[in-house]
């Protein structure tokens, strides 16, 4: 047995391809294939916190102060970390939440949907 770890910059659906997985099963796994990095400015701290747990929740996370849990600074920046699967379901969970939230998961899901370069 020999082990190879791949570039981030592979093109994961020829390997897929190669691999001779189907074209249903690429279409599933590309999604969990490609990880986006988005930056999110002037977060209210209480819903970073529930951003959090909601990205935890579905495998995601979210990088924030220090300070966030304890709400000592009223707005953070935040980095949340997710692949294409997971901000499909992140931007549907934080259409029910409050704090701005719910203008956060339109954002994430015209990033998701559209294709639109983060950063």
């Amino acid at each position: 047995m020999r082990c190879y770890k791949l570039s981030s910059t592979t093109n994961v659906a020829s390997v897929f391809d190669a691999l001779g997985v189907t074209k249903e099963g690429i279409s599933i796994l590309k999604q969990k294939a490609h990880v986006n990095f988005v930056y999110i400015k002037d977060l209210k701290a209480p819903a970073a916190n529930i951003l959090k747990q909601d990205a935890l929740s579905i495998g995601a996370d979210l990088a924030v102060p220090k300070e966030t849990i304890t709400c000592k600074t009223p707005v953070v920046d935040a980095l949340l970390i997710a692949n294409d699967k997971q901000l499909k379901e992140l931007s549907l969970k934080e259409k029910i939440q409050p704090f701005g939230l719910k203008d956060l998961a339109k954002k994430l899901g015209e990033f998701v949907f559209t294709c639109k370069m983060i950063l």
